[in-house]
């Protein structure tokens, strides 16, 4: 976890098996910041693409 956020990364505990919901909001929170990022997210296909066409464009 340290490495990770001194290298500019998100990271969180999930500890959820052991303390239920309470156990995974850090990781939520987590979720949340990094959904809220700007960023330059692009798909590798337009979204009309057949599937088969979207299988093996990622494969």
């Amino acid at each position: 976890r340290k490495i990770a956020e001194q290298n500019g990364a998100l990271a969180a505990v999930s500890e959820h098996w052991l303390k239920g919901g309470d156990g995974a909001i850090e990781l939520a929170e987590a979720v949340i910041e990094a959904c809220n990022e700007t960023n330059n997210f692009k798909f590798l296909y337009e979204l009309e693409t057949p599937l088969r066409k979207r299988i093996e464009l990622i494969a």
